[in-house]
């Protein structure tokens, strides 16, 4: 492993992916999310609700 791949990530880098996590900063979405990934298969809005 070279030392780029041992460091942190620049900033620039670091920032988007915090805009990304913003999108799960509720607690709701994160359990969306969860029966999502779980399930595995589609679902309509009436099966989540």
């Amino acid at each position: 492993m070279n030392k780029d791949e041992l460091g942190p990530l620049d900033r620039a880098e670091a920032e988007e992916y915090a805009s990304w996590f913003k999108a799960l900063a509720d607690a709701t979405r994160i359990q969306l999310v969860s029966l999502l990934a779980r399930r595995r298969e589609p679902m309509t809005v009436g099966e989540i609700v």
